[in-house]
């Protein structure tokens, strides 16, 4: 299958779930952004407000259009991802779980942590550091769990 050009429903949902978790990496590279601006000079303002401005604009121009197209050609998929028992979701699903085993445990290490980080950090720096880590964990654990191995077994 070229990369962008899906034949089946399958292929088209397959390539929908992994443009919506690039946009969720982008996300998560958009929160980076401002918790490092909390922590750098303002020197680097204008580069991280770059940076911010292009992951965005990837995300709103180029991303949810193409997703947008392929749910108008390919028409309304007939299964829940959720529901179902392909990879896809199974993927999805082990990606959930590990999102939520990741953030339960960053939260549980802020709570001890109150004196020390969170009295010096503001709540929008802290906020900003959860959802960088929620959208990048499930971005990152949902890529890693759906990869599929060559014929060697050797994942690509």
């Amino acid at each position: 299958m070229p990369i962008l050009k899906p034949k089946t429903t399958s292929e088209a949902a397959d390539l929908i779930s992994n443009i919506t978790y690039a946009g969720l990496g982008l996300l998560a590279g958009i929160s980076a952004a401002n918790v490092a601006g909390a922590f750098l000079s303002e020197g680097y303002e204008p580069v991280l407000e770059t940076a911010k401005l292009i992951m965005a604009l990837i995300l709103v121009l180029i991303s949810a259009p193409y997703v947008f197209y392929l749910k108008r050609k390919f028409g309304k998929l007939t299964t829940n991802p959720w529901r179902s028992e392909s990879f896809l979701s199974s993927s999805m699903k082990k990606a959930a779980w590990t999102t939520f085993i990741v953030m339960a445990v960053f939260l549980v290490f802020m709570t001890t942590m109150d004196n020390l980080i969170l009295s010096r950090l503001s709540s929008k720096t802290v906020m900003d550091a959860a959802m960088m880590l929620l959208f990048g964990t499930m971005s990152v654990s949902f890529f890693i769990v759906s990869r599929t191995p060559d014929d060697d077994g050797d994942f690509v």
